[in-house]
């Protein structure tokens, strides 16, 4: 199957070089002498010695000259060794749980096509042409895609000679592309059904054409005609889609009975993803992808949560290697994983390739594509096979369920279940509610669309005072993959006494007159309304001054409450535009009183009058979350208040629940889109740094800030803070700097005004924990977790005086129902002391497995105080721990957009697992061939064995010469 490196030959002829030791013209020079000197000495031994050994002697002294000038010299043979090096084909296969899937939802065209693809239907039965050739216009359209990114380049160009190069090249790919395109052409001419993409086609070559003659006279000013192509393309895309569905409906149609039509589509229908990859690679068709596999050295990654890297090794059984490899047991998907196994083994410049087969959906681990553009870079290019459908199954989950966290003895508790559908259209869907395992009610909701979310109305009285757990169950209908029933767990505490709420205001604005008529209607509140300065009715007469209390049976009230008992005993205290001629330094005081120590919530409405600026260096300040040393300039205030703003949810409001207004995310989010502008604020928006501020005047929406880091968000949303929240000891204080509430009583068609009033008197009762009674009380942070999320635990806990009692050691325990023992099985965590204020404490439970627990509070007298309250009507809390998410179960569609954002950011292509084939004609076998130069002899590359042979060779020769001249000597008698 894998190439190896070839034996290195000479190639081309030899030469021969010299490295002479010393200059060369010494060397000529002293073999001139030498010789001389040897021809001087034949002369001389004529006489003396006879003939026959005079010659012999003057040669093997000439030899002698000859071979030590050859030393000096130091000649070499060079030549030209061809190497062909094997590149690595990198196969990213996919064994994430999802590519288990069956794909159910997948159409009949789509089933149809993998059975041509695979081979189960005969081409003389069905030739799919028009999907055929809708694959190779999706090709051409990715190409040009990459034509114009090269074009972009041109105008940056460094100097002309480059710019002209680039213009040169992008003229003969698009040249080429061109040919491609008519060679389409060629084959949807005259094709029944093809009419109108054949006139697509012939218009794109007529752009195509002149946008050719736009980049060769001026380059990058093509662009514009290269997004009109684009766009022909798109258009010619649709027409041949159009057409291709058309010829395979009609296949089908009139097929419907052919056994072997009907048996190819049900082995379709039964293949899961990673089967129909399989046998898409190990399909042995001419030009297919186990061709390319065959033709290259093959390094296999597969992946699901991380990667595992292995070669297929020289003549081993491919296909159990790649069964292997797409074996789909994978709990997640973490594509990033594949690219940087590639990345950190291709550390030579060999070629390469990368091939990704997966569905695409990823669900953990980084964003693959930064590594896919590095790749791209050095030469290795990604070509991407999105296997399995891409329409959503059918699926039935809870986007959300809104339930009041409490209610009063005797109330009905109304919960709204948004129930989120996907391709059930007219099929009926069962939504149960239970209170405490026990069934209460049951409705059946239906689908109107193929994307729909329907809300689910429940109403329950639960009757006496205490804790009550819900859940809201969905049962799947048939056809969906996961049939386990869909939960969702909510928590409602039923008290015994309604919220106290007073209102203080100046004069009677818009927001006053609303909140008289929000306020007094809800039956969880008992309302106390005092309007210092009413407006006076000619003829009628003012009833006798009553002053507020929660003895008073009307909620109108014309006297404030006296002292700290009379201010306490309220818990939630909303104060207009309203100044310290009304509200003197007693009544501040004891405001300060009621919510540092007796835990009430504040609210501070800000005016054009008194609101907060009056209160600078007076006891009421201490309550406000914002500066009074900082003030707007008035000159700048004034234009900010021509201009306006739009309110803007800050990075630490995003998870405040006084930011939400839709019954999810998507809604919520399209409420803000629809925000209005507002034309008046306070002069005094800088919070404090112990404030967190929910909404500003709108700087998030500026491109800079976007831009910047959270750190720099929220200093920046510090200083424009138009909704502030601040704890102050036991208490809370919410401040909003404009008086321009009322313009949220119409956003998007929705009046958020009220969801605006109805978080806020959540944000006040969230203060008081639903667990415990007078002295002592308790709450985790929410009822259902999923495993390995905290348990956040908060308590309060006052003494007989019901003052905060501080200093104490407790514990939390979490004990799993029906557990034998608590000593035993219990997880317990310390209690501390909580910044929220005096007697406040807070403790964290970790590491608890899914299951139903107890939760209880235990040690330093604090069990035996809500043992001893006949208040405490739950001295426990009951949570859901969940397992975590089947993260491949979420989203089972694939996701071929990601896949072809990642194959362009590779520089290669993406093509539908169905006509993968497609993409083998455009890979060649990865080699590259090198011409290396090669050089031996006496004194280069001492390695060689050639070397050796001439140093030997050299020796024989020396020692042969020497051993003559002394021989023939001794014979003439000349020694």
């Amino acid at each position: 199957m894998n190439q190896t490196t070839d034996n290195p030959l000479p190639a081309g002829p030899w030469h021969v070089v010299v490295h002479p030791a010393i200059p060369l013209w010494l060397i000529i020079f002293g073999m001139i002498i030498a010789v001389g000197l040897i021809v001087f000495l034949y002369f001389a031994q004529r006489g003396s010695a006879p003939a026959w050994a005079i010659v012999p002697l003057t040669l093997l002294r000439v030899a002698l000259i000859l071979l030590l000038g050859f030393i000096l010299l130091q000649p070499s043979f060079q030549w030209i060794n061809t190497q062909h090096m094997p590149g690595t084909l990198w196969l990213l296969l996919d064994r994430s749980k999802s590519m288990s899937f069956t794909d159910p939802q997948a159409l009949p065209e789509e089933r149809l096509r993998w059975a041509c693809s695979l081979g189960y239907i005969p081409d003389s039965l069905w030739s799919d042409e028009f999907d055929r050739d809708l694959a190779q216009l999706n090709i051409l359209r990715q190409l040009l895609q990459q034509q114009q990114d090269a074009v972009q380049n041109i105008p940056l160009a460094a100097d002309n000679a480059s710019r002209q190069k680039q213009i040169d090249s992008a003229v003969n790919a698009l040249t080429q592309w061109r040919q491609k395109l008519g060679d389409l052409t060629d084959e949807l001419s005259g094709r029944q059904g093809a009419r109108m993409v054949n006139n697509d086609l012939a218009s794109l070559d007529q752009d195509t054409g002149a946008l050719i003659d736009a980049i060769r006279q001026s380059g990058g000013a093509g662009l514009l005609s290269f997004s009109a192509l684009l766009a022909g393309v798109d258009g010619a895309m649709r027409d041949l889609n159009d057409a291709a569905e058309a010829a395979d409906q009609q296949f089908l149609s009139v097929h419907q009975s052919d056994p072997v039509v009907v048996d190819a589509l049900n082995r379709v229908s039964a293949m899961s993803r990673s089967q129909l990859a399989l046998e898409m690679l190990q399909n042995s068709q001419k030009q297919s992808l186990a061709s390319v596999i065959a033709q290259n050295r093959v390094q296999v990654v597969s992946f699901a949560g991380g990667a595992t890297s292995f070669p297929i090794p020289n003549n081993a059984n491919a296909n159990e290697i790649l069964s292997s490899a797409l074996s789909a047991n994978g709990d997640s998907t973490n594509i990033a994983s594949a690219f940087s196994t590639v990345a950190q083994a291709q550390t030579t410049p060999e070629p390469a390739r990368v091939i990704l087969i997966s569905d695409g959906r990823q669900n953990v681990g980084d964003d693959p594509e930064p590594i896919a553009r590095l790749l791209a870079a050095d030469g290795i290019d990604t070509f991407t096979i999105c296997i399995g459908s891409d329409r959503s199954p059918p699926s039935v989950q809870i986007d959300a369920v809104d339930a009041p966290q409490w209610v009063y003895k005797d109330q009905t508790v109304n919960a709204t279940v948004a129930i989120h559908m996907q391709e059930l259209m007219g099929r009926p869907i069962t939504v149960q509610l239970l209170r405490d395992d026990k069934p209460i009610d049951r409705q059946v909701t239906f689908s109107d669309s193929d994307d729909d979310v329907k809300s689910v109305q429940f109403s329950d009285n639960p009757g006496d005072v205490g804790v009550y757990h819900y859940e809201v169950r969905v049962e799947p209908p048939q056809g969906v993959a996961d049939q386990e029933p869909i939960e969702r767990e909510f928590m409602v505490a039923v008290r015994r006494d309604k919220l106290q709420v007073l209102l203080v205001e100046n004069q009677p604005r818009w927001e006053y007159q609303y909140l008289i008529n929000y306020l007094s209607r809800n039956s969880r509140i008992h309302l106390q309304a005092v309007l210092e300065n009413p407006a006076p009715v000619q003829g009628v007469q003012l009833p006798a001054p009553v002053q507020a209390s929660p003895d008073n049976p009307s909620y109108m009230a014309q006297v404030l409450p006296q002292g700290n008992a009379g201010w306490g005993a309220y818990d939630l205290i909303i104060l207009g535009d309203v100044g310290p001629d009304s509200i003197n330094d007693a009544d501040q005081q004891a405001i300060v009183y009621a919510v540092a120590q007796k835990g009430a919530a504040l609210v501070l409405l800000s005016g054009q009058n008194a609101m907060p600026q009056a209160y600078n260096a007076q006891p009421l300040s201490d309550l406000i979350p914002v500066r009074l040393d900082q003030a707007w300039p008035p000159d700048i205030l004034e234009q900010q208040d021509d201009q306006g703003f739009v309110p803007a949810i800050t990075v630490e409001g995003a998870a405040s629940d006084l930011a939400q207004f839709g019954a999810n995310s998507t809604q919520n989010e399209a409420l803000w889109a629809g925000m209005s502008r507002w034309y008046s604020h306070s002069a005094y928006t800088t919070a404090r740094d112990n404030a967190n501020v929910i909404w500003s005047l709108g700087g998030g929406n500026s491109p800079d800030q976007q831009a910047a880091g959270d750190e720099e968000n929220i200093q920046e949303d510090k200083s424009q803070a138009l909704l502030t929240e601040m704890n102050v000891g036991a208490g809370r204080v919410l401040y909003l700097a404009s008086d321009e509430l009322w313009r949220l009583r119409y956003v998007a068609g929705e009046n958020v005004f009220d969801d605006f009033w109805a978080q806020v008197v959540r944000w006040c009762s969230g203060n008081d924990l639903p667990a415990g009674g007078k002295f002592v009380r308790f709450g985790t942070d929410k009822d259902t977790y999923t495993y390995g999320d905290p348990v956040h635990v908060a308590a309060r806990v006052l003494g007989d005086n019901l003052l905060p009692l501080s200093g104490l050691t407790f514990q939390v325990t979490a004990t799993p129902s029906g557990a034998a023992t608590i000593e035993t099985q219990a997880t317990s965590a310390p209690m501390l002391a909580s910044n929220s204020g005096p007697g406040f404490y807070s403790g964290t439970l970790s590491g608890l497995p899914p299951g139903h627990y107890s939760i209880r509070l235990q040690g330093g007298g604090v069990d035996q105080r809500l043992r001893a309250d006949p208040t405490a009507a739950a001295q426990q809390l009951t949570i859901q721990i969940n397992p975590q998410p089947d993260l491949e179960s979420l989203d089972p569609s694939s996701d071929p957009a990601d896949m072809l954002r990642l194959a362009s950011a590779g520089g290669g292509l993406m093509m539908p697992g169905a006509f993968a084939n497609q993409l083998a004609s455009l890979m060649p076998p990865l080699e590259r061939t090198l011409d290396i130069p090669q050089e031996t002899g006496f004194f280069v590359n001492m390695n060689s064995e050639f070397t050796h042979l001439l140093h030997i060779l050299f020796l024989a020769i020396f020692v042969f010469l020497i051993t003559a001249e002394w021989a023939i000597r001794k014979i003439a008698g000349m020694v």
